[in-house]
């Protein structure tokens, strides 16, 4: 794959959680956010149904430009349990350099204690009602 040209090298990173129109399709999102920055990217899988493609597409190993590469765990459309989420970000950790999450989102965090210093709990604003 080609990686396009960045336009603006004082541009630190990008994530694809703007990117609604490609949402799940995680070679274009790649993409797009390579012609942001190669220095770094967050692959937002915010809705819990994108994560196991997310997963799904970093084990086949794409080759990548980043220096830095994040992923965002789900944040809305959870239906799996807590325990189930985490063994998902458990898979997803050895491909990325940090699993975001928002504490909201974490009830149990003696189960997240597993994910080392791979997780990064983002931190909230005001658009949360908590």
């Amino acid at each position: 794959m080609r990686w396009p040209r960045v336009r603006d090298h004082t541009t630190i990173g990008a994530s694809t959680g703007y990117m609604s129109d490609a949402r799940g399709n995680w070679p274009v999102l790649a993409r797009r956010a390579a012609s942001e920055s190669i220095v770094a990217v967050e692959f937002s899988a915010l809705s819990e149904p994108e994560l196991p493609g997310l997963i799904e597409w970093l084990e086949q190993r794409p080759s990548l430009p980043f220096q830095w590469t994040g992923a965002h765990g789900p944040t809305k459309g959870r239906q799996m349990g807590e325990r189930d989420v985490v063994d998902a970000l458990l898979v997803l950790a050895p491909h990325v350099d940090v699993v975001v999450l928002h504490p909201d989102t974490m009830q149990d965090l003696s189960l997240y204690r597993e994910l080392g210093s791979a997780l990064a709990i983002e931190n909230m604003d005001a658009r949360k009602p908590v």
